[in-house]
């Protein structure tokens, strides 16, 4: 059965965290709160927006503007203070990830019999723990949050729609629900391919 990568990257990742696991689970909870807070921004926007649009005619709506653009700016230095938190805990997890798995690969290969060693080029058999350790400490470190981001965003966006409008929520969420089938049969069409060439 074809495996998808994404899948098989998180628990390539989650068998290489060893004692970091609880990290991983609070940098990902991190990540799903400022991804909620960042929601909130389009909101606040569009209700700024609006109180400019409809013109500001006493003190008291002054004042509800400029409340509202300090309740930005509060969203901003939230989502920022999660986020980065967040960003410092992936890396330095990332670091560890791809530490664990360049030195569980060479302590393998060293465990080897000399017959194996003759029959293989040291270089390449390095290259290619190199290769894979970066494509793990990559993922680890950059690919992270930006799934959880667009699962955060997606279902986020389909909620707060569905307090406006229903049917545009459902039509939403079938349309989002089409595009990821479609994605995931055209990645498992395209890993077919790749393994071809």
């Amino acid at each position: 059965k074809e495996v998808n990568p994404i899948v098989n990257t998180f628990k390539t990742e989650w068998g290489y965290l060893g004692k970091r696991k609880k990290t991983f689970i609070l940098y990902t909870t991190l990540f799903v709160i400022a991804g909620i807070i960042d929601l909130m921004h389009p909101l606040i926007i569009g209700t700024i927006f609006n109180k400019v649009q409809d013109q500001i005619t006493s003190q008291a709506e002054l004042t509800n503007l400029i409340y509202l653009i300090f309740i930005l700016l509060a969203i901003t230095l939230a989502f920022w203070l999660f986020h980065g938190f967040a960003r410092v805990l992936e890396q330095k997890t990332g670091f560890f990830v791809h530490r664990s798995y360049v030195n569980s690969k060479i302590e393998r290969v060293l465990e080897l019999p000399i017959k194996w060693h003759k029959d293989h080029h040291s270089g390449s058999t390095i290259d290619k723990i190199g290769r894979g350790g970066e494509a793990v400490s990559s993922f680890s470190r950059g690919t992270t949050f930006e799934i959880f981001y667009a699962i955060v965003n997606m279902l986020g966006s389909v909620i707060i729609l569905l307090f406006f409008d229903v049917r545009a929520a459902t039509i939403a969420l079938l349309f989002s629900v089409i595009t990821l089938y479609f994605i995931y049969k055209m990645d498992l069409k395209l890993n077919k391919q790749y393994k071809e060439i």
